[in-house]
């Protein structure tokens, strides 16, 4: 209490069963939940790698709370939080970052200190954005390379995803959009901790971290923030002892896309007025995902893009060719954004610049089965029943990548405005395409020069809150230009945004 303000109500400790018999927790009344099963990290085929069993004993600090804690009670909902409400230049920093238990209050005000500096001048590094002041400057160092384990990345993101769930349930339909970024630091060969990105065949890679993140939207865009962050230094895959589909999924690196589909199912949970549509991209397709997204279909509905070509029946069709045989049900009209140029490699071709276009789209949905796969640890797994939606462009122009969508969704397609409607759900994923992008160019958040990897991430978490500020006050400009300018902007900035506009300055 007297070093973190946080109350203790139960505490744990393990006891080796093959040098202790534990005597003196239970002579101390301490309680025996059970033993570990001694497996240790990397012990794939509970065979390898045994550990001692150890017995588990817990004691009770506060009886008065944990009943209260113990019982089976149910979480209370969020309470919604009105999406342009703290979006003042004075309040939003604080809003995002204000109120964290990071061991020490004046921490807590740093980080807020630093966010709204930073939110000022996005692009330009912490010196310049607190113009000079070497007293912020100290802090911001300090703060950054301060080794307290309460100061990481995900602490400093915690009070901004907890406000996007609360943002979340002030409407009846949102959409979570998971990505992967590669975040590249070639030059920061000095810096402890950093991963290894972009590893191609024969390619030893490159410096960086991998950031994969839930970005929240309205149906028209508009973005409540970021549910959930991992920032990771990814490895070099070593020769594999056992075959890809004898590995269990939680040890392999697309266990990453369950992880964060729980976490949406957990906030659909507490948000019963909110339906919470999961979008994905190819990398998700894999049988894992599918298999637990249709055992929470009605909790929290996705929408994948279709990656693997399935066999539905040993020898028989294959997915793709079923799909393609499903008859047109309705065409839509869409804007294709500018293509641009790119140059041919020995292994793809390249393609020519192509204006922006409006493009005409033939949609075709039906049902389909996917059995699970014939080897592995899933060869006993049960089949999964999925709608699939068939977006498909006819006659793009000449050097046009045609568009072309195969999608799997837990959702319920029976007619065409439900078709439509999935595909409507699924042109909104490049928003997390454009949230990185600002947060690269628009925050420079490869720019950063730390010492460490995990002083890197605690920039790299206010960046990304700041970057969802700004992706958020573009498209509210777009779709609520009804909003009053001083719910974002103060009286200040308003004078001299008006005598801009009136050329008075």
């Amino acid at each position: 209490m007297e070093r973190y303000n946080i109350k203790l109500w139960l505490v744990e400790t393990f006891v080796d069963t093959e040098k202790y018999s534990g005597t003196c927790y239970k002579a101390a009344n301490w309680e025996l939940l059970g033993q570990t099963k001694g497996r240790g990290r990397n012990d794939r085929r509970h065979s390898k790698n045994k550990k001692s069993i150890k017995d588990i004993y817990v004691y009770v600090l506060d009886h008065e709370l944990y009943p209260f804690i113990a019982s089976n009670h149910k979480v209370e909902d969020y309470i919604p939080l009105d999406i342009e409400t703290g979006l003042l230049a004075t309040e939003w920093a604080d809003q995002e970052f204000g109120g964290l238990e990071l061991g020490d209050e004046r921490l807590s005000n740093r980080l807020v200190t630093i966010a709204d500096d930073k939110g000022l001048n996005p692009a330009a590094p912490y010196s310049k954005a607190a113009n000079g002041d070497s007293g912020a400057i100290q802090g911001y160092y300090k703060f950054v390379n301060n080794d307290n384990e309460e100061i990481s990345f995900e602490k400093i993101i915690s009070g901004h995803t907890e406000n996007t769930a609360r943002r979340i349930n002030s409407f009846t339909r949102v959409l979570a959009i998971q990505d992967t970024s590669d975040l590249n630091y070639k030059g920061l060969k000095k810096t402890s901790g950093l991963g290894k990105i972009g590893k191609n065949k024969g390619s030893s890679g490159t410096l960086g971290l991998s950031l994969h993140s839930t970005y929240v939207v309205t149906e028209k865009g508009v973005p409540l923030g970021i549910l959930n962050a991992e920032c990771s230094s990814p490895e070099i895959h070593k020769e594999r002892e056992h075959k890809h589909y004898d590995i269990p999924i939680e040890e392999k690196e697309t266990y990453k896309w369950i992880v964060h589909y729980k976490k949406i199912s957990e906030v659909a949970e507490r948000s019963p007025g909110t339906q919470i549509i999961s979008v994905m991209d190819r990398e998700a397709d894999f049988f894992e995902l599918l298999s637990f997204a249709s055992e929470n279909a009605e909790k929290a509905p996705v929408v994948i893009r279709i990656k693997h070509d399935r066999a539905l029946k040993k020898g028989k069709s294959k997915l793709f060719e079923v799909i393609e045989k499903l008859p047109v049900s309705s065409t839509t009209e869409i804007i294709v954004p500018p293509q641009r140029e790119k140059a041919a490699t020995s292994k793809t071709s390249g393609r020519p610049y192509m204006p922006a276009r409006e493009a005409t789209l033939e949609i075709s949905y039906g049902k389909v089965t996917i059995p699970a796969p014939d080897r592995g640890l899933l060869k006993e797994g049960s089949s999964i029943k999925l709608s699939v939606v068939y977006v498909r462009e006819r006659n793009p122009p000449e050097g046009a990548e045609p568009i072309q969508w195969r999608l799997f969704t837990t959702l319920n397609i029976s007619s065409n405005e439900e078709a439509l409607e999935c595909v409507a759900f699924y042109k909104q994923r490049w928003k997390i395409e454009d949230f990185h992008r600002v947060l690269k160019s628009g925050c420079n958040v490869e720019k950063h020069k730390q010492s460490t990897a995990k002083s890197l991430k605690k920039v790299i978490a206010v960046d990304m809150v700041i970057a969802w500020r700004i992706m958020l006050l573009t498209m509210l400009g777009r779709e609520c230009p009804e909003m009053p300018a001083d719910l974002i902007f103060t009286e200040d900035e308003l004078l001299v945004m008006t005598l801009i506009a009136q050329k008075k300055m």
